[in-house]
């Protein structure tokens, strides 16, 4: 796909954002954080539809040992590509625009987690430059549908990625 625009997510794209990718995903909590300055969620569009999303945060991350093991570095969220558009670019494309932006604030890494059995998603990022951050998973804990049909914290496990950014990369 050659028509794939990268640009921050609005008020207005909420709706469209829940309907594609669920209620479980809390955009907007995002977009909050996003008005807030705390960083930005960048949405992908194919002929003005949107087909997916990433979440880059500046401030630190939730777990304090990560606080302290990667202090300063961005972390990329909600990594979400339609079912519809995978496999066509539009997770580099975004992935390359959360990278510029990070880039420009002058930081020199970006760190992402990735469930553990995501392989799609683990060949995407090492093909990106992307390497594992330590040879076992961390607890963490993840946004998820409640029985009750609310969304919650609950815990989990993932693995750490990182990447060093450099000029142009």
């Amino acid at each position: 796909m050659s028509d794939i625009n990268v640009v921050p997510a609005t008020q207005d794209d909420l709706e469209p954002l829940a309907h594609m990718h669920g209620r479980a995903i809390d955009f907007p909590d995002l977009m909050r954080r996003q008005n807030a300055g705390l960083g930005v969620l960048l949405i992908a569009r194919v002929k003005g539809l949107p087909v997916g999303t990433v979440y880059a945060r500046w401030e630190p991350p939730d777990e304090p040992y990560l606080q302290r093991m990667l202090p300063g570095t961005p972390l990329l969220y909600r990594l979400l590509v339609h079912p519809y558009c995978r496999r066509r670019g539009v997770a580099t494309k975004l992935l390359a625009e959360a990278e510029a932006r990070i880039r420009r604030r002058g930081r020199g890494a970006v760190a992402l987690g990735v469930a553990l059995k995501n392989f799609d998603a683990i060949d995407l990022y090492t093909k990106r430059g992307y390497a594992a951050w330590r040879r076992y998973p961390i607890r963490t804990t993840t946004t998820a549908l409640l029985a009750d049909g609310t969304t919650g914290t609950v815990p989990d496990r993932c693995w750490i990625f990182i990447k060093r950014l450099r000029s142009g990369s």
